[in-house]
């Protein structure tokens, strides 16, 4: 991204930006930053029950994260001085250190084990503004909004005996798990990439 010579300028003249430089900016320095944060999250547990079953998730972390370049699109409102960011066709992998599944009725079914769970077609969108500080007339980068939605999941069970009974009975993990990582991910990020932007400020802007 190329300097700004003189931070005064108006806002409209400040963000005529190269949406090519700032998009390649994006790819090879803001992702990777962000993929290099989350990985290592820890989401939380989360346990049900009903009249006649009951199952949990627990000590799931995201191992991976691919972020398809082809796939990372930019629109800008300049006149607002706004840009969304559009990164499609994510895809996550987490790795669940202990599930467990009971039933209760005839079928009387219960285990427990390993499993790995790999997330597609997720969505991460962020829109953030390009501003002049008022008291220091000098340009900042905040953070507007971050939404992550996830299309697919998919579960790889391990350590049980019943492998090919726990795959049709992982349709009853999909749904709460798409939930736990959307919001998990989507509160991690919005963070992440707040603290970043501060941080990207200072050494492009020179914001004290």
């Amino acid at each position: 991204m190329e300097s700004i010579e003189n931070p005064t300028e108006s806002t409209a003249e400040a963000l005529a930006v190269d949406e090519q430089q700032l998009v390649e900016t994006i790819k090879q320095r803001i992702l990777p930053q962000l993929r290099d944060k989350v990985v290592g999250m820890r989401f939380p547990d989360f346990e049900t029950s009903g009249t006649n079953h009951s199952y949990s998730l627990q000590q799931m972390i995201l191992s991976r994260v691919t972020f398809p370049p082809e796939k990372i699109k930019l629109h800008s409102d300049y006149e607002h001085g706004t840009y969304q960011l559009c990164c499609n066709d994510i895809q996550l992998y987490i790795d669940i250190g202990l599930w467990k599944y009971e039933a209760v009725n005839h079928w009387k079914v219960k285990d427990q084990g390993s499993a790995v769970a790999s997330l597609t077609k997720v969505s991460l969108v962020l829109s953030f503004r390009f501003l002049v500080d008022a008291d220091t007339g000098l340009l900042q980068m905040s953070l507007l909004t971050c939404k992550v939605t996830v299309g697919k999941a998919k579960l790889r069970f391990g350590d049980t005996s019943s492998r090919w009974l726990y795959n049709l009975i992982a349709l009853l993990f999909h749904g709460q798990l798409k939930k736990i990582a959307s919001k998990a991910l989507e509160d991690y990020s919005k963070q992440v990439m707040e603290e970043q932007l501060q941080i990207w400020s200072h050494k492009i802007f020179g914001v004290v």
